[in-house]
């Protein structure tokens, strides 16, 4: 049996893994890259999240936000993203003969992104960061909660209730820091 799954690298150094399953009647692409929260420090905490967001708002490209997911969708497609701790990665599912398009896409949109529409992006992400807070400012989001480990956890044995507002707060501050001013082709914290 032949192993399905093929690694190589192109000549700009980015990995590629393919993995064939003739018998699926859908293609996965994705992207995987090395920013997440783990990897910002305190000035510039949210901004992979941040990123993640303008990416989609158009690239060099496809300047146009709506028109680059329309040309993915009319392949079968989806463009998404998701920034965890570790990571970000950007996937669409797509029609297995349709994946030309779809590859453009988002090789360009991660390659060449326009970083327009800083400020609405800005006001998307601190409300996200709202929905996962209490009027104190205490963590309510169940996957920070669920996580081994927690303060959370620690506390809730001798009856305390922490106050988990501090990533909260610094992700807002990293974020309401973010310029991209004259001269500048990414948003950065000062």
């Amino acid at each position: 049996m032949n192993d399905p799954v093929q690694k190589s690298a192109l000549s700009n150094g980015l990995r590629v893994v393919t993995v064939e399953l003739p018998h699926l009647h859908t293609g996965m692409i994705a992207a995987y890259v090395r920013a997440g929260s783990r990897h910002e420090d305190p000035a510039r905490n949210g901004v992979s999240h941040f990123l993640e967001h303008l990416f989609f708002r158009g690239s060099e490209g496809y300047p146009d936000g709506r028109t680059m997911n329309a040309l993915v969708e009319d392949c079968g497609g989806s463009l998404n993203g998701v920034t965890t701790r570790d990571h970000g990665y950007y996937f669409s599912p797509v029609h297995p003969e349709r994946l030309e398009t779809p590859i453009a896409v988002l090789g360009d949109m991660l390659a060449r992104p326009l970083f327009k529409e800083i400020e609405l992006e800005r006001e998307v992400i601190l409300e996200e960061i709202l929905d996962e807070v209490d009027e104190k400012g205490r963590d309510i989001d169940m996957d920070n909660l669920a996580k081994p480990g927690s303060q959370d956890r620690r506390h809730a044995r001798d009856g305390q209730r922490p106050h988990r507002g501090a990533p909260a707060r610094s992700a807002r501050q990293g974020l309401r820091s973010a310029q991209s001013g004259p001269g500048r082709r990414r948003p950065v914290a000062p």
